[in-house]
């Protein structure tokens, strides 16, 4: 496949906004699709070209004596570590050796390598495809500060998955160095994703203890689904009247998506869909402030769902995200407000009713 092969594929799905139809026009897959619209969206006609093949390591490359004792000397008097010694060379002195490469130089020297040579880190994969969703459907979380820097939605939106699918329960610490391997982020960059979390009340931090995943008490709970039922409903009587057909594309999409999940069975994805599905349709309008209020009311209800809903229909949640979807296309304000109210509603009472039964039968001090 050439460049202007893959040119065709986005710029018709960029006037179509329908990936399925796109596939089936050119043989290609849904995820082939999104990553050359990714890359397109990214980096412009540049990103359609395909990467070198080039090996990112080269374990069994020739290092010469000038350039071992260039990285003993920067050891021993800097005390970088592997990564840090690669970053030196490349930079200041025009060698780009691999991390392995320079591991096994120390070794031979008697240097202890920061990580066992061969020890690959990888990402969590179901992390980076939940970013890669959000990135999809032009969703970014909000930064506590106001601004919208890449590291913070990077790491708010991946710790977030992580929580939803069940990786961390509630009440359980987050490890900072656990967050950096799974996601393979910077120290700094967890930080910044646990600050803007804590702040919707997803994660509590504590004073020379860390992070921990919130408890949502059943009173936090009823709070956050009447402050939901105010907001949404006005979102959705606006959007039933202005709602764009790329508006209805992009919902579509995302109910791909739930549709996917659900019958994948992977409940920890399932519910963070069906959640931000309503971040989709705050992002939809225009007020900005409100679509903040969504972000950290979801996250709060979402965690009481992973906490006491563990009989959950999905399936009911992704009926109605299909139905709302009907009815705003149709600008049924009426009828979008109403099943609105009804789907918050009957979430609300199901995770009340569940709570009762949790707390009842949990032994004191659980």
């Amino acid at each position: 496949m050439t460049r202007d092969d893959r040119l065709e594929w986005v710029k018709m799905f960029e006037q179509t906004g329908h990936a399925g139809l796109v596939c089936d026009r050119f043989g290609i897959s849904r995820p082939t699709l999104r990553k050359w619209v990714l890359r397109y969206r990214q980096y412009g006609l540049d990103g359609l070209d395909e990467k070198s093949r080039r090996p990112t390591s080269s374990p069994n490359q020739k290092v010469f004596e000038r350039e071992e004792a260039l990285i003993l000397e920067l050891r021993r008097k800097q005390g970088l570590g592997v990564a840090r010694l690669r970053e030196e060379l490349n930079s200041r002195h025009g060698l780009d050796l691999s991390i392995d490469t320079i591991a096994k130089v120390l070794r031979r020297a008697g240097e202890p390598a920061k990580r066992p040579l061969g020890s690959k880190k990888k990402p969590d994969a179901m992390a980076l495809r939940t970013i890669n969703h959000a990135s999809w459907l032009g969703c970014q979380a909000p930064r506590p500060d106001g601004g919208s820097g890449a590291a913070s939605n990077v790491a708010s939106a991946a710790i977030a998955a992580l929580i939803s699918r069940g990786d961390f329960k509630p009440g359980q610490k987050l490890s900072e160095a656990v967050l950096m391997r799974k996601l393979l982020l910077s120290r700094a960059q967890v930080r910044e994703g646990l600050k803007y979390l804590a702040l919707g009340g997803v994660v509590r931090l504590e004073r020379n203890r860390g992070a921990f995943v919130a408890m949502p008490s059943p009173d936090e709970v009823e709070q956050a689904y009447a402050a939901r039922r105010l907001i949404e409903r006005e979102i959705v009587e606006s959007l039933s009247r202005h709602c764009t057909e790329e508006g209805i594309r992009k919902l579509r999409s995302h109910l791909d998506l739930q549709m996917e999940a659900l019958k994948s069975g992977d409940r920890g994805q399932l519910v963070w869909l069906l959640t931000e599905f309503h971040r989709v349709l705050a992002s939809l309008g225009d007020n900005r402030a409100l679509e903040g209020f969504v972000q950290n009311l979801t996250d709060k209800t979402s965690l009481a769902t992973l906490l006491y809903d563990l009989q959950e229909d999905p399936a009911r949640g992704v009926k109605d995200h299909a139905a709302l979807i009907d009815l705003l296309e149709r600008g049924d304000a009426q009828g979008a407000s109403a099943l609105m109210q009804r789907h918050l509603s009957t979430n609300q009472r199901r995770l009340i009713e569940a709570s009762a039964v949790v707390r009842g039968t949990a032994e004191p001090g659980d």
